[in-house]
């Protein structure tokens, strides 16, 4: 049984809406890894800035901090390419998703087309019925005038 125009409109409607809605989430997920990218590459930045700085007045204590604070950047810098690692991750699903809604988006276009043809051949059908039932009764009354 065919859908009719209303529910064929509204499945359209429903799937635009979730391909508009799994766009702008993939916008923003992107724009999240866009950000942590960008901490990323503070962070390193400031790691390769740090270890370069050497006091000129070198004491046992303060290479030992130093040693530990560039320990602890270097930590900070392998979180963060976790973060990115993960974002990343998440930026794929995401996008997999919306490729996902821009299918069913386009399979619900093509099935109110498809619809849309379907209601417009029967109306064609129903006209030329009727044009054909009318040629009919005109040749009837045309030749019982006869």
């Amino acid at each position: 049984m065919a859908l009719s125009r209303v529910r064929l409109e509204l499945l359209l409607r429903v799937a635009e809406r979730h391909e508009d809605e799994a766009q702008r989430a993939v916008a923003r997920a992107q724009a999240k890894l866009a950000e942590q990218q960008m901490m990323l590459s503070e962070l390193r930045r400031y790691l390769d800035d740090y270890e370069g700085q050497r006091p000129a007045r070198v004491t046992p204590a303060m290479l030992e901090n130093q040693r530990q604070f560039n320990a602890r950047l270097g930590e900070a810098v392998k979180s963060q390419e976790g973060l990115v690692e993960a974002e990343a991750a998440r930026v794929e699903q995401v996008r997999q998703s919306w490729l996902d809604s821009r299918r069913q988006l386009r399979i619900a276009q093509h099935m109110h087309e498809q619809g849309c043809l379907a209601e417009r051949a029967v109306a064609e059908r129903n006209s030329q019925k009727e044009m054909d039932e009318f040629a009919a009764v005109r040749h009837f009354i045309a030749g019982n005038a006869s």
